[in-house]
């Protein structure tokens, strides 16, 4: 399965480290000016991607495998122009994410029947989620 993201979220950090925008001297046409092409959410640092890859892993996993406690599962995570195989395993509910020579433990809080979900990282940084869903997509 492919898994795609838009980095919207993340974006925004370079909308609030932004001289002018810091300096409070914006108006309502502060994106039109500042961003005259548009403004696309901005790309991903590699530790944001760190954080996302698994996270997303997870999330993707939990809502197409919901009835599934054990098991290895293979994903590529489409995020801004990579493609990032990415390996799930599952052992009695626990998570553990490897992708790019990189493991992480995964522990989800909560269902992932909410719009927002939130993922613990190895027991410490945690990353919220907002997760939509359209119509043919």
């Amino acid at each position: 399965a492919v898994v795609s993201t838009q980095s919207g979220h993340y974006g925004r950090g370079e909308i609030l480290g932004n001289e002018r925008f810091k300096s409070g001297n914006i108006s309502t046409k502060f994106l039109d000016e500042e961003y005259p092409q548009g403004y696309s959410g901005g790309d991903l640092t590699p530790e944001q991607k760190s954080e996302l890859i698994p996270s997303l892993s997870v999330l993707h996993h939990m809502k197409m495998n919901r009835a599934v406690t054990d098991g290895r599962f293979e994903y590529i995570i489409s995020c801004d122009e990579d493609k990032v195989p990415v390996t799930v395993n599952v052992q009695k509910g626990d998570y553990t994410v490897t992708f790019e020579d990189t493991t992480v433990t995964v522990n989800p809080s909560g269902g992932v029947f909410g719009a927002l979900q939130e993922f613990k990282l190895n027991s410490a940084n945690t990353v919220a989620l907002q997760h939509l869903q359209f119509d043919g997509l």
